[in-house]
């Protein structure tokens, strides 16, 4: 039987996040199945604060900042985490991402989140 992958745009452009100023994106997995699935993120930062990244009510990792690094340079970061997090709706709010910043200033581009589907 062929394992099959598919992914969920979650943000197609740049957002800026700062503390008090969460991100917040919808986005379905319709077919998921079980396993584990991955968050792509590209980010770009002054060093400073880490990012905690929920999905549905759900901690499923950090994002840590690059220090010393030139903060007009954009980075990619990937988190792991258990599958069964994501509905398994076609609905296009069926996931609520979350990422929320301690301090610093933050801005993530082009959110994908790959995620092993029925075949």
């Amino acid at each position: 039987m062929p394992v099959v992958c598919d992914y969920a745009p979650v943000l197609d452009g740049v957002s800026r996040i700062t503390p008090g100023s969460d991100f917040t994106a919808r986005f379905n997995t319709g077919g998921r199945e079980e396993g584990k699935a991955v968050l792509v993120f590209n980010l770009k930062s002054n060093g400073e604060g880490r990012l905690t990244v929920q999905i549905n009510g759900v901690n499923v990792g950090q994002l840590e900042p690059y220090f010393d690094m030139n903060p007009n340079n954009w980075f990619s970061q990937t988190i792991l985490f258990d599958a069964s997090v994501l509905s398994r709706s076609s609905d296009p709010n069926a996931n609520v991402l979350q990422i929320e910043l301690e301090q610093g200033d933050v801005f993530v581009k082009d959110i994908v989140c790959f995620f092993k589907q029925d075949a």
